[in-house]
């Protein structure tokens, strides 16, 4: 499946049927962010954010959307890629910016390494933009802490609003940018 048609990709709100293929894209994903970003020897991190994710994706179920709430990318029937939204995690909490903590964060933008950089998570970022103006929010915020995804948030998005220095250890920077629509 390396060819496809970019305009064939579709965005949709997961089904219960696709659960384990999104479950298997949670683990490639996180796993190849692990080598590409320095954290192999972390193996129970690595275990704990994939078992964090499962329960976001459960939560989206459980709560029909309200708490969590996926987007799922699809060529073809396969699940590609994903995003989410949902309250702001205690790190950006910490950044104690009031606008900032009433905003949706989105995370969970995950999509298989063979489709990275093939536009497929500026089209999940669009789709909840579109999904986040909507629902008549003002803007989200969104934070990374490994290095391969700041690259492309400061592509897309600029300086961050906060950076927190040597937050995950020394030269281990978490940044946290407010992004308003």
């Amino acid at each position: 499946m390396s060819t496809y048609d970019v305009n064939k990709i579709t965005i949709e709100r997961p089904d219960r049927l696709d659960v384990t293929s999104i479950e298997a894209l949670f683990e490639r994903v996180l796993k190849d962010n692990w080598l590409k970003n320095g954290l192999w020897d972390l193996q129970a991190d690595l275990h704990e954010e994939i078992e964090v994710k499962k329960a976001f994706l459960a939560l989206d179920f459980d709560t029909q959307g309200k708490e969590k709430y996926f987007l799922i990318a699809k060529v073809g029937e396969t699940v590609v890629g994903t995003i989410e939204i949902g309250e702001a995690n205690d790190t950006i909490k910490a950044c104690d910016d009031e606008l900032l903590n009433q905003l949706p964060e989105i995370g969970t933008v995950f999509v298989l390494p063979e489709f990275q950089g093939k536009g497929i998570g500026s089209k999940l970022m669009e789709a909840m933009g579109q999904h986040l103006r909507k629902e008549r929010y003002k803007g989200f915020c969104i934070d990374s802490g490994y290095k391969s995804a700041q690259g492309i948030w400061l592509y897309k998005f600029g300086a961050p609003t906060y950076l927190l220095k040597d937050h995950w250890g020394p030269g281990l920077d978490h940044m946290v940018w407010k992004v308003l629509f």
